[in-house]
């Protein structure tokens, strides 16, 4: 009878063991699986960043491109609309003198 006593203490013992390994291995895996999801995150973040700053470059560049395409439409009209006064102003300015009498 001792001897089983001794036996199931014995046993108790060595799975007591066991199970303290298992969770120490299960707090090491643990540890290693949220560094590695940390590493992941940062390596995310990382490529995001790169990709957001690329984008904004291209957007930056795209809306440059139509201020510029903007602007020169604009003083194209301007010149169109200069050099229409300038052939034009007489016949303008009689146009508005005659309209004025009419009313």
């Amino acid at each position: 009878m001792e001897k089983t006593i001794r036996s199931i203490f014995e046993i108790d013992k060595q799975a007591n063991v066991i199970i303290n390994k298992a969770n120490e291995e299960k707090l090491r895996l643990k540890q290693e699986y949220e560094a590695k999801a940390d590493m992941m995150e940062q390596e995310i973040m990382a490529d995001n960043n790169v990709r957001i700053k690329e984008l904004r470059a291209k957007i930056d560049s795209e809306l440059e491109d139509e201020l510029k395409k903007l602007k020169e439409k604009c003083e194209m009209q301007q010149k169109q609309l200069e050099e229409a006064y300038a052939t034009n102003h007489e016949a303008i300015a009689d146009r508005i003198f005659q309209d004025i009498i009419k009313l």
